[in-house]
């Protein structure tokens, strides 16, 4: 038979020597032991689930926090699109105003087809100026000639 300790079964955990008042004792007070270490693991899980449930909320909160950084990052990111639509649409818009404007500013002085190129609109048309060649009148490109 295998050999038992001395203290391993005895109430109390007192050795056999002990006297019989302190056993009996012992045996009083190791319920109370075992009670105080329960109380002990009881509250020291209660205590590591407690920090659990501080740790998980404090995570939520940092991923709460993430998400909403980054829904702002993507509409401001959304909003500097719109902004940049709207600005190629303002050009757009410029643009197709000035063609409009060169083209009516064209038909005015008589360049017809001309477009709205500044070095043609800058010349009178060839028929004005070789005209004035021969008529022996000095050529002034100021004055326009509209032909009607």
């Amino acid at each position: 038979m295998a050999r038992r300790r001395p203290n391993e079964g005895r109430e109390g955990g007192l050795p056999p020597h002990a006297s019989k008042a302190k056993r009996k004792r012992g045996a009083a007070l190791a319920p109370l032991e075992l009670e105080k270490q329960r109380a002990a693991a009881l509250l020291a899980q209660t205590l590591s689930l407690e920090d659990e449930r501080q740790r998980a909320a404090d995570e939520r909160k940092l991923l709460a926090q993430r998400a909403e950084e980054e829904a702002r990052h993507q509409r401001e990111q959304r909003g500097a699109l719109k902004l940049g639509a709207k600005r190629a649409r303002q050009a757009d818009l410029r643009a197709a105003a000035r063609q409009l404007i060169a083209k009516r500013e064209s038909k005015i002085n008589g360049h017809r087809g001309a477009g709205p190129s500044a070095v043609a609109a800058e010349k009178p048309p060839r028929a004005a100026r070789a005209a004035a060649k021969m008529g022996g009148v000095s050529f002034d490109p100021d004055v326009r000639v509209c032909p009607s």
